[in-house]
Protein backbone atom coordinates (compact mmCIF):
# COMPACT_ATOMS: atom_id res chain seq x y z
CA UNK A 1 0.00 0.00 0.00
CA UNK A 2 1.28 3.76 -0.58
CA UNK A 3 1.77 5.59 2.72
CA UNK A 4 1.23 8.81 0.68
CA UNK A 5 -2.41 7.37 0.00
CA UNK A 6 -2.95 6.17 3.65
CA UNK A 7 -1.81 10.15 4.97
CA UNK A 8 -4.42 11.35 2.68
CA UNK A 9 -6.90 9.48 3.32
CA UNK A 10 -6.60 10.00 7.40
CA UNK A 11 -5.68 13.70 6.71
CA UNK A 12 -9.07 14.28 5.36
CA UNK A 13 -10.27 11.79 8.00
CA UNK A 14 -9.14 14.22 10.83
CA UNK A 15 -9.88 17.09 8.69
CA UNK A 16 -13.92 15.77 9.08
CA UNK A 17 -13.58 15.51 12.44
CA UNK A 18 -12.45 18.24 13.54
CA UNK A 19 -14.66 20.30 11.23
CA UNK A 20 -17.54 18.35 13.10
CA UNK A 21 -16.04 19.17 16.50
CA UNK A 22 -15.70 22.65 15.83
CA UNK A 23 -19.76 22.27 14.95
CA UNK A 24 -20.26 21.00 17.49
CA UNK A 25 -18.21 23.53 20.48
CA UNK A 26 -19.76 26.52 18.03
CA UNK A 27 -23.22 25.03 18.85
CA UNK A 28 -22.32 24.71 22.09
CA UNK A 29 -21.18 27.78 23.11
CA UNK A 30 -24.04 29.31 21.05
CA UNK A 31 -26.32 27.70 23.23
CA UNK A 32 -24.52 28.60 26.34
CA UNK A 33 -24.13 31.93 25.47
CA UNK A 34 -27.98 32.39 24.56
CA UNK A 35 -28.65 30.94 28.23
CA UNK A 36 -26.18 33.13 30.38
CA UNK A 37 -27.68 35.82 28.10
CA UNK A 38 -31.42 35.33 28.72
CA UNK A 39 -30.38 34.93 32.06
CA UNK A 40 -28.83 38.46 33.04
CA UNK A 41 -31.96 39.73 31.09
CA UNK A 42 -34.07 37.55 33.75
CA UNK A 43 -32.03 38.50 36.74
CA UNK A 44 -32.13 42.48 35.17
CA UNK A 45 -35.37 42.59 34.92
CA UNK A 46 -36.32 41.13 37.91
CA UNK A 47 -34.01 43.74 39.81
CA UNK A 48 -35.84 46.00 38.33
CA UNK A 49 -39.13 45.43 39.93
CA UNK A 50 -37.75 44.54 42.99
CA UNK A 51 -36.54 48.03 43.42
CA UNK A 52 -39.71 49.76 42.03
CA UNK A 53 -41.61 47.93 44.26
CA UNK A 54 -39.82 48.41 47.51
CA UNK A 55 -40.16 52.09 46.82
CA UNK A 56 -43.79 51.98 46.36
CA UNK A 57 -43.83 49.74 49.58
CA UNK A 58 -41.96 52.52 51.40
CA UNK A 59 -43.40 54.92 50.04
CA UNK A 60 -47.01 53.65 51.60
CA UNK A 61 -45.44 52.73 54.82
CA UNK A 62 -42.80 55.28 55.96
CA UNK A 63 -45.43 57.53 56.95
CA UNK A 64 -47.24 54.77 58.67
CA UNK A 65 -43.63 53.81 60.52
CA UNK A 66 -42.71 57.32 61.20
CA UNK A 67 -46.12 58.05 63.11
CA UNK A 68 -46.03 55.09 64.77
CA UNK A 69 -42.74 55.47 65.85
CA UNK A 70 -43.29 59.40 67.06
CA UNK A 71 -46.46 57.85 69.43
CA UNK A 72 -43.75 55.17 71.03
CA UNK A 73 -41.84 58.28 71.83
CA UNK A 74 -44.50 60.36 73.12
CA UNK A 75 -45.65 57.30 74.71
CA UNK A 76 -42.38 57.01 76.85
CA UNK A 77 -41.83 60.59 77.18
CA UNK A 78 -45.49 60.58 78.93
CA UNK A 79 -44.37 58.08 81.77
CA UNK A 80 -40.98 59.42 82.29
CA UNK A 81 -42.41 62.65 83.18
CA UNK A 82 -45.22 60.56 85.41
CA UNK A 83 -48.21 61.21 83.09
CA UNK A 84 -51.42 59.94 83.56
CA UNK A 85 -52.01 56.59 82.22
CA UNK A 86 -55.22 56.74 80.24
CA UNK A 87 -53.45 59.12 77.11
CA UNK A 88 -50.51 56.04 77.36
CA UNK A 89 -52.76 53.28 77.06
CA UNK A 90 -55.02 54.45 74.59
CA UNK A 91 -51.79 55.67 72.52
CA UNK A 92 -50.65 52.57 73.15
CA UNK A 93 -54.10 50.90 71.20
CA UNK A 94 -53.19 53.36 68.19
CA UNK A 95 -49.37 51.78 68.08
CA UNK A 96 -51.05 48.31 67.71
CA UNK A 97 -53.25 49.26 65.11
CA UNK A 98 -50.68 51.22 63.36
CA UNK A 99 -48.48 48.51 63.62
CA UNK A 100 -51.13 45.79 62.50
CA UNK A 101 -51.60 48.53 59.74
CA UNK A 102 -47.88 48.28 58.19
CA UNK A 103 -48.16 44.33 58.09
CA UNK A 104 -51.36 44.71 56.38
CA UNK A 105 -49.92 46.53 53.63
CA UNK A 106 -46.59 45.02 53.70
CA UNK A 107 -48.68 41.76 52.61
CA UNK A 108 -50.45 43.23 50.18
CA UNK A 109 -50.33 42.72 46.55
CA UNK A 110 -50.99 44.73 43.88
CA UNK A 111 -54.67 44.79 43.37
CA UNK A 112 -55.61 44.35 47.06
CA UNK A 113 -56.89 47.59 48.54
CA UNK A 114 -56.83 47.98 52.66
CA UNK A 115 -59.96 49.76 53.56
CA UNK A 116 -58.82 53.45 53.17
CA UNK A 117 -61.51 54.89 55.31
CA UNK A 118 -60.63 53.00 58.34
CA UNK A 119 -56.80 53.90 57.64
CA UNK A 120 -57.64 57.06 57.55
CA UNK A 121 -59.69 57.06 60.87
CA UNK A 122 -56.58 55.13 62.55
CA UNK A 123 -54.11 57.74 61.26
CA UNK A 124 -56.24 60.80 62.45
CA UNK A 125 -56.99 59.35 65.57
CA UNK A 126 -53.37 58.59 66.02
CA UNK A 127 -52.06 61.90 65.19
CA UNK A 128 -54.72 63.23 68.23
CA UNK A 129 -53.74 60.86 70.49
CA UNK A 130 -49.86 62.27 69.40
CA UNK A 131 -51.48 65.66 70.11
CA UNK A 132 -53.16 64.89 73.68
CA UNK A 133 -50.06 63.29 75.04
CA UNK A 134 -47.96 66.45 73.89
CA UNK A 135 -50.42 68.94 75.44
CA UNK A 136 -49.91 66.51 78.77
CA UNK A 137 -46.21 66.86 79.01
Amino acid sequence: MDDGADDAWHGSADLQLDQRTWEKVQRSLHTEGYREGRAAGEEASLQEHFDAGYEQGLERVWPIAQLRGRLCAAIALHHLRGGAPEPAERAGTFVAGLTELERQLGAERRGDAADSDESARLLADAEAALRTLAADG
